[in-house]
């Protein structure tokens, strides 16, 4: 079940109501308002109770040429009393009228005129004098009229309500109605935009309320759903301003999409228990509401209480699984229990809940969609301690504007993957995983250089998260890799590592080609190959299972050559086979419509920003002002894009033709990869005029990737072709 706490604007809104029960007898002590309130809106009588308190109703209210038929109750009622459970209940009292023939009070005035539609069947009489089977009637002099029917259907439509009314056509007539013992069911759009409706009276014959039924009803204050209804159209009581009580009872099993989203006015409602589904955005921008309850059963929320301003706590019900957009713009939302039941939290559930200051998510949860958490400024903490592994993170807008203090917590053993998880990197300064541990390395020779996790620590000392730490140790002088993994590590912990690079196994790489570039990349780092003789390549490293990853730069004489070897134990040998290759002018390919990475395409991919033709996808630069590259998200900040060719290229010049002056780079940095991951820095110059800037790089190598980040002028960088100036290798003849 759901208990929505308030705020103090809240107990401001509850003290009235207060001072209400205290004029008609209610007590005033108890956690849950439980009220009885007549067709008009009059509080008949009301108390403040606790879970398992009694309430007995009021004696039956009379109104001339109306029958009492009973009360409308979210709760059972045993015995004229209803005991109170974990919220607010609203009850109201069903009618009909004494003559069993629906009544509709109308004012004409000068502005109305006195043309009257009456889309219903059955004999009308019209209040001054008229009886006919007519839809339609007109009056000789403005004034006050009662229109009396026996008709049993509405015949309304979509674009014509019941009185002709529509949303260009609206009615200012009706004033009230009083249904009799003949109608079953209230139509679609019946009373669309009757802006001058203050009070229906639905009576127990009726079954269900239709699409838009009360749609725009902008004077209905109160209004009481008898029992025999089971559902609740989409839009049927949208932007009733004035709303400020309804009573749904027990039988209802849906409130459909936008039931009453826009009652502004509407401070508290009770869903039945019977209500088992609730459509999208049922109860968004209610913007009082302060006080409801989600019963269990309930498998949707999408959207249901965006824009609902005044709600301060929630705790969702165990039958929910995904709440996407369910709270997004509580603005008042100071706290929120997930249950273990959502598996899924999807795109801007929580965005915009300014009052948030923390929260948990139970473990169950393995995906969180994007803008989840989108400026909820107030939240210090995330708390994730309960999980047994990463879960999905969508996008890296989802804790956007995320409080510069703010803490994810995580778990200890979880942190290392944690923080460099797809998405969550964004955020790796923010992870948390409790408190650190020390590492203590004792190497010999001691001037080695100590990586943990791939970045270098100062010293021989260093703070840790997580129960693995992987390490790498280089000497330098003797051109010696040791790389390993500690595990076992605990929270808090002290942790001596000793280790001796003094004895070690020889890599080497045996080319036949002097005077080339020879690299290994070990556990993620780049150490540079010695030609020890004429054509042969070596690194030495410690231990056996260790894999290394080589690079040999062919120069312009030969194919890139790269591969890897794992360590034995004992010294490696490796024969490599250089290709003799002629370096040639790169010439750019006809660009594939598709942009699809590979083949013989030249493609472009941007990193961390938006493009008009595919977001994140890889996408040839085809000289179109329609199809440009448009780097707008983030609004600020560096622009990051990468281009491919599936051969290596060395580029000597890059010229970026712009979408206007508008929308230039003031610099653009170039790095270089092979692999899509470990980059190399090109330094390069960057000048022009007007769209047409060239970046001239200083570049003996060859890339597959090169990466180009590009500084906008203002907040956008568009660019709607690149030039370039490049060669490639191809095998010798």
């Amino acid at each position: 079940m759901v208990k929505i706490q308030v705020d103090s604007t809240g107990k401001a809104i509850m003290l009235n109501n207060r001072a209400l029960e205290a004029t008609s007898g209610g007590e005033t002590d108890g956690d849950y308002l439980v009220q009885v309130i007549d067709y008009d809106g009059t509080i008949l009588k009301s108390a403040r109770l606790n879970t398992g308190a009694t309430f007995t109703l009021p004696g039956a209210p009379t109104h001339s040429g109306l029958v009492f038929d009973g009360w409308s109750s979210p709760v059972t009622i045993t015995n004229n009393t209803v005991t109170v459970v974990d919220q607010d209940i609203t009850i109201g009292p069903m009618f009909h009228t004494s003559n069993g023939l629906s009544e509709f009070d109308i004012t004409l005035t000068e502005v109305t005129g006195l043309n009257v539609t009456f889309n219903m069947n059955g004999t009308k009489d019209w209040g001054d004098g008229t009886t006919d089977t007519l839809t339609t009637h007109t009056y000789n002099s403005v004034g006050d009229y009662t229109i009396t029917c026996n008709g049993s259907t509405m015949t309304t439509s979509d674009n014509s309500g019941l009185f002709g009314q529509s949303s260009s056509a609206i009615n200012y007539y009706v004033k009230k109605v009083r249904f009799g013992s003949s109608i079953t069911s209230i139509s679609n759009s019946a009373f669309q935009n009757c802006y001058s409706l203050t009070s229906t009276i639905i009576p127990e014959d009726i079954t269900s309320i239709g699409n838009k039924a009360f749609y725009y009803c902008y004077s209905l204050t109160s209004i009481t759903i008898p029992r025999s209804v089971t559902s609740i159209g989409t839009n049927a009581f949208t932007y009733c301003y004035s709303l400020a009580s309804i009573t749904i009872p027990r039988g209802v099993t849906s409130m459909n999409t936008n039931a009453v989203s826009g009652c502004y006015s509407l401070t508290s409602i009770t869903i039945p228990s019977s209500v088992i589904s609730i459509g999208s955005y049922v109860f968004t921008s209610c913007y009082s509401l302060t006080n409801i309850t989600i019963p269990e059963g309930v498998t949707s929320i999408y959207g249901a209480f965006e824009n609902c301003y005044s709600l301060s706590s929630i705790t969702i019900p165990s039958s929910l699984t995904n709440i996407p957009y369910a709270f997004q713009n509580c603005s008042s939302l100071t706290s929120v229990t997930i249950p273990s039941s959502v598996t899924s939290i999807g795109i801007n559930a929580f965005s915009g809940c300014f009052s948030l200051t923390s929260i948990t998510i139970p473990s169950s949860v393995t995906s969180i969609g994007g803008n989840v958490f989108n400026n909820c400024y107030s939240i210090l903490e995330y708390d994730f301690s309960n999980h047994s592994a990463v879960p999905t993170l969508s996008s890296t807008n989802a804790f956007t504007n995320i409080n510069q203090i703010c803490k994810i917590k995580v778990p200890w053993d979880l942190y290392s993957n944690w923080k460099v998880a797809t998405n969550w990197s964004t955020y790796a300064d923010y992870i948390d995983g409790g408190t650190p541990a020390t590492l203590n390395f004792t190497v010999t020779p001691s001037n080695s250089i100590i990586y943990v996790e791939g970045s270098q620590i100062q010293g021989t000392s260093t703070i840790w998260v997580g129960s693995t730490a992987p390490y790498t140790i280089y000497d330098s002088t003797n051109n010696v890799v040791l790389s390993n993994t500690q595990t076992g590590i605990t929270e808090g912990a002290t942790v001596n590592i000793t280790a001796d690079l003094t004895s070690y196994n020889k890599i080497t790489l045996s080319t036949g080609a002097a005077g080339l570039t020879a690299t290994a990349i070990i556990n993620g780092l780049t150490f540079p190959m010695t030609e020890e003789s004429s054509g042969n390549y070596s690194i030495n490293v410690i231990g056996s299972g260790t894999t290394v990853d080589y690079f040999i730069e062919g120069g312009s004489n030969y194919i890139d050559a790269s591969g890897s070897v794992t360590t034995t134990g004992s010294d490696i040998t490796e024969a490599i086979t250089l290709t003799p290759a002629t370096e040639l002018t790169f010439t750019r390919p006809n660009l594939t419509a598709d942009g699809t990475l590979g083949g013989s395409s030249f493609a472009v991919k941007n990193i961390g920003a938006s493009t008009l033709i595919s977001t994140y996808a890889w996408r040839a630069v085809d000289n179109s002002a329609t199809t440009f590259w448009n780097g707008n998200t983030p609004s600020s900040g560096d622009k990051i894009y990468v281009f491919y060719n599936p051969d290596a290229l060395k580029v000597s010049e890059l010229t970026y033709t712009y979408n206007s002056t508008s929308y230039i780079a003031t610099a653009v940095s170039i790095e270089g990869s092979n692999n899509n991951s470990t980059w190399e820095t090109i330094t390069s110059t960057y000048s022009g005029s007007s769209t047409t800037y060239t970046s001239t790089l200083t570049n003996n190598k060859f890339y597959k990737y090169y990466k180009l980040t590009f500084t906008p002028y203002s907040s956008y960088v568009r660019v709607t072709d690149l030039a370039i100036a490049a060669t490639y290798k191809a095998p010798a003849s």
